[in-house]
This record gives structure tokens, C-alpha cells and sequence, in this order.
């Protein structure tokens, strides 16, 4: 039962114990009640939640240290915090405490963009949460644990995992807003210099003539991958938002290509 039902189900057991009438039918409905009730409920979900945040925060400080700037612990803080938006522009349709753990942990292992086992990375960061979750965060829910696996493994582009429940499909649409607009222009140059690539093919700077190839020029990762994002998102709000971080992205690619070409108004 999810968090709803046993709020739902708590609300109209009070009624009927104070009251003697079954008040959750009929006419004697009342909404007004209802929405209070739960709206005290929610802040209590949301008190444990904050909680559990500080938790996972305080344990990245003190164990994870990556010297990733596209992986830390700011990117999990960043993902957490468009994956509330998405949730709440999408209706509540997330369980909180999953999407915050599964967002938090969902880079746990990052192998490098490179590696030939990149797209095994979000297999290994879900089996690793579910251990950290069991033997450090041991009063973390266990129902609620494989929910977190499957957002953690079916986030990752390159894994290729279909995302099944609400929690995963929100977790991937905000892990690949990360890819796009200003925060994704930064972490596109910041792993190029990682990887010692070019910047963009002097003779063909955004590939019109040519194969787009990635893995030797940065531009070429916008076509590659970046502008096909908003097709692939899953929730309306998602695609709304990359579409909107792609226009920039188109933008910066017009102005970059004036530079180029010596083109000035």
C-alpha cells in the first residue's frame, strides 16, 4: 500500500472512531477535513525526508570522495532537486523517501565516460545502494529498497534499462536535465578536458559535412546525444524542460559558430 492509501485509510479510521459514522462515503463527505489531514501527513513525510537528506548528505562528506566534479555530491543535490520539481509538477506521483535515496546515490559508481564498461555503472551503484542500505542505513525502510535499485539501474543512458515505476522515470528525465542547458555546457567542456578531447573540427566545427564523432570533438556530443534528450524523456514536464534547455544550447552552438567564423554584427 502506498504512502496515500495508508494516509487515506488513517484519515477515515479517526473519523469513524470519533464519530461513529462512516464518514469517507455518502453524505457525509467532507473534503475539507480530508485535505487538512493529509496536508499533515505530507509535512510529516516531508520532516522525514529533510531527515534522511541531512543523513545521505552527512555520509557523502565523510565517505565519498570523488575527484569527479560531474558526479559529486553537487550533482546529487542538483538531480534531488529537479526531481522534486518534476514530481511536483507531474501530481505528487513519487514515493519521496525513494526518489531522495535513489537520487542521491543513483552515481554511487561512475566509471569514466570512456571506459569500455561505462554502461555497467548504474548496475554496480544499484547494488551497492542496496548494501550501504542494509548495513549502514539500517532502519531505512526494506520495502522500499528495491523500488530504489530499479530507479538507481534504469537512470544511466548507456545502460539502456527501461524505467518501469514513477520514481525511475522521474529520476532519469532529472539526471539528463544535468546534460542539458547551462549546468550541461559546463559538464560537456569539463569531461572533454578529462578526456584530452578537441574542441570541434577546425574544418567542419559542427559536423555538416561529416560523421559527428564524440569521442574526438565536444561539439559533436551535442548531436550525438544531447539534442536527442527531449525525445526521451518521460514525463511532460521533463520534455518541457529539455526542450527549453536545448534552445539554449542551439544558441550557443549559432553563437560559437559566428566566432568561428569571424562573422560579427
Amino acid at each position: 500500500m502506498n504512502a496515500a492509501s495508508v494516509n487515506s485509510v488513517v484519515f477515515h479510521r479517526i473519523l469513524d472512531f470519533k464519530t461513529g459514522l462512516n464518514f469517507h462515503s455518502g453524505p457525509f463527505f467532507m473534503p475539507g477535513p480530508v485535505i487538512r489531514l493529509f496536508s499533515y501527513f505530507r509535512g510529516m513525510q516531508d520532516q522525514t525526508t529533510s531527515g534522511w537528506e541531512t543523513r545521505f548528505i552527512n555520509y557523502h562528506k565523510d565517505n565519498t570522495h570523488t575527484k569527479d566534479g560531474s558526479h559529486d555530491l553537487a550533482h546529487f543535490q542538483r538531480v534531488w532537486k529537479t526531481a522534486q520539481y518534476i514530481d511536483q509538477k507531474e501530481g505528487g506521483i513519487a514515493d519521496p523517501l525513494i526518489l531522495l535515496t535513489a537520487a542521491y546515490f543513483h552515481d554511487l559508481v561512475s566509471l569514466p565516460k570512456n571506459s569500455p564498461e561505462r554502461s555497467v555503472s548504474s548496475r554496480l551503484s544499484a547494488e551497492r545502494t542496496v548494501l550501504l542500505l542494509k548495513d549502514v542505513f539500517t532502519d531505512f525502510p526494506p520495502e522500499k529498497i528495491e523500488g530504489v535499485r530499479h530507479a538507481i539501474h534504469a537512470h544511466s543512458f548507456s545502460a539502456q534499462v527501461a524505467p518501469l515505476t514513477s520514481e525511475a522515470k522521474i529520476l532519469q528525465d532529472a539526471d539528463r536535465m544535468e546534460a542539458l542547458g547551462a549546468i550541461g555546457l559546463a559538464r560537456v567542456f569539463y569531461t572533454a578536458g578529462q578526456l584530452s578531447q578537441q574542441l570541434f573540427d577546425a574544418e567542419d566545427p559542427l559536423a555538416l559535412g561529416r560523421e559527428p564523432n564524440d569521442s574526438q570533438y565536444s561539439l559533436d556530443h551535442f548531436q550525438v546525444k544531447l539534442f536527442k534528450l527531449p525525445g526521451l524523456m518521460n514525463t511532460a514536464t521533463g520534455k518541457r524542460l529539455a526542450e527549453e534547455k536545448v534552445g539554449y544550447m542551439r544558441q550557443y552552438l549559432r553563437m560559437i559558430e559566428d566566432e568561428i567564423l569571424g562573422r560579427w554584427s
